[in-house]
């Protein structure tokens, strides 16, 4: 009975030890916001599974509701303060076991003149990793941004959101020519389709988008959001087994964070180790700037139909890929 005690205690007393070393700002169930080692802008917060995993694909269902829970928090909170329009992206690296997986959240406030240049910078420290914090650094800010516990600490809640039949949906992701064109898989929330215009030298541009109608992050189910992660987790894993070292991620809610297609999806983008560096950034910067060219329609339905065949077996039959 005694050793059990000290044991209790040992642990409790290492638990706070530890919280006190990381720079976390608040923690619920299963996930974490902390200030990232390497923040996309001085304003990012991350979001990484407890315990934290090297890739998404290694995150159970628990992790994934309460990181989606988190970023619903985070995306409140600074709609709060007037600030709506927000990115949340992360970087993959297949190729290492060494580095935890993290979403980072990025708000663009359009109230600052230096705004616009937040997408060359995030771009530059997406791929560079540059703008990296000391953990002296990331513990101070961490400890200035706990003012924002209590408003985290708010019960958040989503109604269950149903598509109305007959409602009228007008963008391309609604569009019956765009879903036979692109679609590789329909699950029972979301669809995996190829970007018709995909960016990358290896053009490996997926999109996953829910069948019903959201227009963004703030919309969307947390069912929609469960089988979107299990998807890409499918994908990542497919692509590491295929070799190839680097993922990106992002999603974006609001024009000023670079939405144009107002109907949520998730960008999947996948790179070989000899698309890194300044031909991945000058594209990415061009593609921004000027947009990509679409594939001419015998690429596309062949690459369509391709992944059709590559995919659909692991998709349908998700212990297959585990």
């Amino acid at each position: 009975m005694y050793r059990s005690v000290l044991t209790c205690l040992s642990i409790l007393f290492c638990y706070s030890v530890s919280w006190a070393e990381e720079p976390i700002i608040y923690r619920q169930d299963a996930a974490q916001i902390i200030i990232p080692e390497c923040p996309l802008t001085p304003e990012t917060w991350a979001v990484e599974s407890v315990p934290s995993h090297p890739h998404l694909y290694l995150w159970n269902e628990s992790e994934h509701a309460s990181s989606y829970q988190l970023l619903q928090k985070a995306a409140r909170l600074w709609s709060s303060q007037g600030v709506s329009n927000y990115l949340v992206g992360a970087q993959d690296i297949l190729s290492s076991e060494s580095t935890a997986f993290e979403w980072q959240f990025v708000p663009f406030d359009i109230r600052s003149h230096y705004h616009q240049l937040t997408h060359l910078s995030i771009l530059w420290n997406l791929t560079f990793g540059t703008n990296c914090l000391s953990l002296e650094k990331r513990l101070e800010k961490a400890q200035y941004d706990q003012q924002y516990v209590k408003q985290l600490e708010k019960p958040f809640f989503l109604p269950e959101q149903k598509t109305p039949e007959g409602e009228l949906c007008l963008d391309v992701f609604c569009d019956p020519k765009v879903i036979v064109r692109q679609e590789i898989y329909e699950g029972k929330w979301v669809r995996l389709l190829y970007n018709y215009a995909p960016i990358g030298p290896d053009k490996q541009h997926f999109l996953i988008v829910p069948i019903a109608h959201r227009e963004n992050f703030n919309t969307l189910t947390l069912d929609e959001y469960l089988e979107a992660m299990q998807i890409s987790g499918i994908l990542l894993k497919h692509y590491q087994g295929l070799h190839y070292t680097w993922a990106y991620l992002f999603h974006k809610t609001g024009k000023e964070a670079g939405q144009t297609v107002f109907h949520w999806h998730l960008h999947l983008v996948f790179l070989n180790a000899d698309a890194q560096g300044f031909g991945w950034i000058g594209g990415m910067i061009k593609n921004m700037l000027f947009g990509t060219s679409p594939l001419p329609p015998e690429e596309l339905e062949k690459r369509v139909q391709d992944y059709r065949h590559a995919l659909i077996p692991l998709l349908s039959n998700p212990s297959s890929s585990g």
